[in-house]
């Protein structure tokens, strides 16, 4: 059973991951703007590798093609634009892609797929699984969605407790707060004190 935190750590807890969060965002941002080679697959027709990135204004995905011989070519294209996806999902959570001779068991674990609003549907296959949990992520955050892969979650709760605990520690080194002076200086003695 979990003790459940006093209200003042609470309310620093709840600004701490706001902010935890906001340079969590920020990081995958900037790791997926400089790219990710990914094959894409459709319901039919054969895979395509390409290299995936976000757009500086982070309203589009954009693609570039990848040759044979693993090189990008510096042309990017519009892939999707982040207002045209409904969902996004795990591969694995999606009924129409099933591990098979294109997508075996442990690329599909590391797959995600786009759902369109025009309900067509892609799957990107990542090279890892950090890869995975930082397009998933990101998307979710741009479809106001909750990030939930364990790697984002955990990376969150670290910089969460070093902020609660910095900030536990200031508060600790403050003054007591000094008290307003009175707003009226006519103090009125009672009569045992002017009889004295």
């Amino acid at each position: 059973m979990t003790t459940q935190e006093p209200e003042n750590i609470r309310k620093i807890r709840e600004s701490a991951h706001i902010n935890a969060l906001k340079m969590v965002i920020e990081k995958l941002f900037d790791k997926l703007n400089r790219g990710t080679v990914m094959e894409k697959h459709a319901k039919s027709g054969k895979p395509q590798l390409r290299l995936f990135k976000f757009s500086d204004d982070r309203k589009q995905i954009l693609s570039s093609e990848v040759t044979k011989g693993g090189k990008e070519k510096d042309i990017f294209q519009l892939e999707v634009k982040i207002d045209d996806i409904k969902q996004v999902l795990p591969a694995k959570s999606y009924p129409s892609f099933k591990p098979s001779k294109k997508i075996d068991e442990e690329k599909m674990n590391i797959s995600f797929c786009i759902i369109r609003k025009d309900d067509s549907v892609n799957l990107y296959v990542s090279p890892n699984k950090a890869d995975f949990a930082t397009w998933l992520d990101f998307l979710r955050f741009l479809l106001n969605e909750e990030v939930g892969e364990s790697e984002t979650l955990k990376e969150i709760k670290e910089i969460e407790d070093i902020d609660v605990a910095i900030e536990l520690m200031e508060r600790s080194k403050r003054p007591p707060p000094i008290p307003d002076p009175p707003k009226n200086l006519n103090f009125v003695l009672s009569n045992s004190e002017m009889e004295k």
